[in-house]
């Protein structure tokens, strides 16, 4: 009886804190665990706000090398609903584009957790990022 009284204690404190994290989470993210996640794949734009020139949409077109150490100018990840994600684009810039707005990418034991929580079970897109709560 001990051990289950202890399970439920676990429980229940699991659940209260995923209700913490949850509600820590900007509105365009969602609680995973301890760290908040964009909820949709990113498109990579030339301005924070999704607005001016969107790169990767059809082509390698981004501004900077492979490296993404030599942007000429700021790449910016932006989480949108029915907007497709940006495609041809390397782990370097993408780091980049999720830096640009205070993000991270997210590692791969969130990945792994985020195939069991996200509507399209997909974690392959270019840059998912993480934020901090």
């Amino acid at each position: 009886m001990k051990i289950l009284h202890s399970c439920m204690a676990v429980i229940a404190m699991s659940i209260l804190v995923n209700q913490v994290w949850a509600q820590s989470c900007p509105s365009d993210m969602v609680a995973v665990g301890p760290v908040c996640v964009d909820k949709y794949e990113a498109s990579v734009w030339s301005d924070a706000a999704g607005t001016g020139t969107r790169y990767g949409a059809s082509a390698d077109d981004y501004p900077c090398s492979d490296n993404g150490n030599d942007c000429p100018t700021r790449i910016y990840a932006v989480s949108r609903d029915r907007v497709t994600p940006s495609r041809f684009i390397t782990w370097f810039q993408a780091q980049q584009a999720c830096a640009n707005v205070g993000k991270r990418l997210l590692t791969k034991p969130v990945q792994h957790q985020l195939r069991g929580t996200r509507p399209d079970r997909s974690t392959r897109g270019v840059c998912l990022c993480l934020g901090g709560v």
